[in-house]
């Protein structure tokens, strides 16, 4: 939040429904989404080009859930205990907050859509490299973060997929 709304109606435009929203998933608070734990779903990007630069394993930033088409490939699962915050306002968050239950949503998921491809995430600082927090305090997000290492390829792939070169 405030970022899926800005996104949804263009979402909508081709099935994907985007929540306002913050992803809480009690059983993955790292936030590492892989094959081995099964919510990093088969998908040819993941195999790179020619099966070379495989990814098995990125890390993700909180973000936001979203439903997708019946014809789009789910790429990122959520998984059970998970919900969907809905603050009125960005990262403020009340004892009465809204929750939406999240488990089996997707933060990330692929569409192909006429003649061209579409690649959907509700998450976007696992694309970044930046530093969070105060200045004596930061720590790192996105690409340079701990546990993010395959992150870069993984941009990479999703890159090569949309220019149909996987």
């Amino acid at each position: 939040m405030p970022f899926p709304k800005a996104a949804a109606e263009l979402a909508a435009i081709f099935g994907f429904q985007f929540t306002n929203g913050y992803v809480e998933e009690l059983e993955n608070r790292e936030q590492i989404f892989s094959t081995a734990k099964g919510n990093l779903l088969p998908h040819p990007l993941l195999q790179g080009i020619n099966g070379k630069a495989p990814v098995n394993a990125i890390k993700l930033f909180t973000g936001q859930a979203f439903l997708a088409p019946p014809k789009a490939v789910p790429l990122i699962m959520i998984g059970k205990q998970s919900f969907n915050l809905m603050p009125n306002k960005s990262w403020e968050f009340p004892d009465d907050t809204p929750e939406i239950d999240a488990e089996g949503w997707l933060q990330g998921a692929t569409l192909e859509f006429h003649k061209g491809r579409i690649a959907v995430f509700g998450e976007a600082a696992m694309f970044t490299a930046q530093l969070s927090g105060e200045k004596d305090q930061q720590i790192k997000m996105g690409l340079n973060a701990e546990g993010a290492e395959q992150n870069e390829q993984f941009l990479l792939n999703v890159m090569h997929w949309l220019a149909r070169e996987i």
